[in-house]
Order: structure tokens, then sequence, then C-alpha cells
């Protein structure tokens, strides 16, 4: 049996998206399956999980109020080759319109049409 390749998920202690509102909030309940909304870029998770450690001590000071979670793949990965620097999530998966405010993805960032929640 293959192994299986797990990826790493951060949520709010609420189990809520990191940063998304509106539409773009997900949550991510464990044994459940979590899918994108439409016309986005996917799911942003992590390859290891140290890049989603790196990933919440880059966005806050605050590491106590965020879970990282395991999750399984739901289709094929892709790599954004940028996103919007503001990383309000929404502005992370609408277009960037303003070229000072693109930049890289976090490292270890890769996204899917979803996923499967194993904690």
């Amino acid at each position: 049996m293959p192994t299986r390749k797990y990826k790493y998920k951060v949520t709010t202690l609420s189990d809520k998206s990191f940063a998304a509102g509106g539409a773009y909030r997900c949550y991510y309940i464990k044994d459940t399956n979590v899918y994108a909304p439409e016309g986005t870029l996917g799911l942003m998770v992590f390859k290891r999980r140290k890049d989603a450690v790196a990933f919440i001590k880059s966005e806050t000071n605050n590491f106590d109020s965020f879970k990282i979670k395991k999750v399984i793949p739901i289709g094929r990965g892709s790599v954004p080759k940028y996103i919007c620097a503001l990383l309000n999530l929404n502005e992370f998966y609408d277009p960037c319109y303003i070229s000072s405010l693109i930049q890289q993805p976090p490292k270890g960032t890769i996204c899917y049409a979803g996923v499967f929640v194993c904690d």
C-alpha cells in the first residue's frame, strides 16, 4: 500500500481558515472533506509542518491562537506563482493588480481543490 503524503493546514482554534472571511471561510473538522470555493486557487496548505509553523510565526506573535491540522490532499496540487502581499486571504484568492503587492507565496505553499481533515 502506498504511503500517504500528509500536508498541513493552518487554522484558528475554532477550526476556521487562518484569515479568510466571507465566502472563502472554510471549517476544517476532523474526518471531513473540505473543498475550495469555486474560482479560487484552491485550499492553501503546506508541504511540511515546519513550513506551517514558520508561516504562523511570520504572520502573528500569538502562536497559541492557531492549530496546524494534518490533511490528505484531494486532487492535484499546484504552487501559485505569486500571491497578493496583503495576506488577508481574500486577497490571496483574488487576482492582484497592484504590482507592488505581488510576492512569492510562503515557503512550502501548495494549493489543492480539496483536503480530507485527519485531525
